[in-house]
């Protein structure tokens, strides 16, 4: 091959080199330009790298049913069932209390409280209101959770109440029964049980309002460490616990009747005061209350 021959030669496969090498090139498709509004997908975006955006929690908590606070010419309507109404007046709402009937010792008449609701008075029976006013009708629990609803709803020659365990969340509520003037309430320290007496010993467990109805004792009081002291209508004390109850103290009476001049001074001979704790010790001393 002469030299003229062999630079044709290299000529030519140059050229097939450099064609090859073109349409490669034409091969790859150039970038999109991204549309009005759009982002190139290839393109980071600060909205891509951001965290998704979480929108806020909306606020779930519902007023109270029972607030922290009710001063005496406050109330809330107290139907017999939650949700339910009193003459029309939805079960929860606040009223305000403008008088009261009844409630005292020898007034035959049953207890009353009229509210004004929407611009109307309305008389309603004392146990629909739930309020706090002449007597110590609510017994809160030490967290708020719970109270005791205790009002007087009759009197003849003793005052009689109605007994209602009450949820200050929601408003669930349980009847436990009927008793006297004087109404003995005790929270667990720990939570978890309330002890109501009144005539009558009701044992709560809480939050379930499962009731254990105990007739024969009184006068609830827990010591300290969670230990429950009644006492019996002589005024005696036993401990309850899981068992049977344990007599602790024996007032040496045979019933209330025979309290040292209890009748002479005008007492109350029904229900004797609760166990009283002094340094985590009980104090089983007999006192009645006056009436």
């Amino acid at each position: 091959m002469t030299a003229a021959m062999l630079r044709i030669a290299t000529w030519t496969l140059l050229a097939a080199l450099v064609a090859c090498s073109g349409k490669k090139e034409e091969a790859q498709p150039a970038p999109q330009a991204a549309a009005p509004g759009q982002t190139s997908p290839t393109t980071p975006t600060a909205a891509a790298d951001a965290a998704p955006a979480v929108a806020a929690a909306p606020d779930a908590t519902a007023p109270a049913f029972l607030p922290p606070t009710l001063d005496e010419k406050s109330g809330i309507i107290f139907a017999a069932t939650a949700g339910g109404s009193v003459k029309g007046i939805k079960d929860g709402t606040a009223v305000a209390v403008v008088s009261e009937t009844g409630g005292a010792v020898g007034d035959m008449a049953d207890a009353t409280v009229t509210v004004k609701h929407e611009g109307k008075k309305v008389k309603l029976a004392a146990e629909r209101v739930l309020r706090s006013a002449t007597v110590d009708a609510i017994h809160r629990s030490p967290d708020n959770r719970f109270a005791v609803f205790a009002p007087i709803v009759a009197c003849g020659d003793m005052c009689h109440s109605v007994i209602w365990l009450v949820s200050a969340a929601d408003g669930k509520r349980v009847k436990l029964g009927e008793g006297g003037p004087d109404v003995y309430v005790a929270w667990h320290p720990r939570g978890g049980t309330v002890a109501v007496g009144s005539a009558s010993l009701w044992i709560v467990s809480l939050p379930d309002f499962k009731v254990k109805a105990v007739e024969e004792f009184r006068s609830p009081s827990y010591s300290p460490d969670g230990t429950l002291y009644v006492r019996s209508g002589d005024g005696s004390a036993y401990t309850i616990g899981k068992g049977k109850p344990v007599k602790v103290w024996d007032s040496g009476a045979s019933d209330a009747e025979d309290a040292p001049d209890a009748e002479e001074e005008g007492m109350d001979t029904d229900e004797p005061k609760p166990v009283d704790f002094e340094n985590g010790k009980p104090m089983f001393d007999l006192e009645w209350y006056p009436h």
